[in-house]
């Protein structure tokens, strides 16, 4: 989701985001949405990342 705003950022900082333990990912999601409202850049890992991945 797009909101059309400019962010807050004129480099919008970059957030990582992964879940460890939780298969369903709603978190993720909210997060997701409050981060491009704000102008973040989001590199979403997905789901039951190993540490190892991380």
């Amino acid at each position: 989701m797009k909101t059309g705003g400019s962010g807050l950022w004129d480099i919008p900082p970059l957030m990582i985001t992964a879940t460890l333990d939780d298969g369903l990912g709603h978190g993720l999601e909210v997060i997701r949405m409050f981060s491009e409202a704000a102008g973040l850049d989001i590199i979403e890992l997905g789901l039951l990342v190993t540490p190892e991945k991380l």
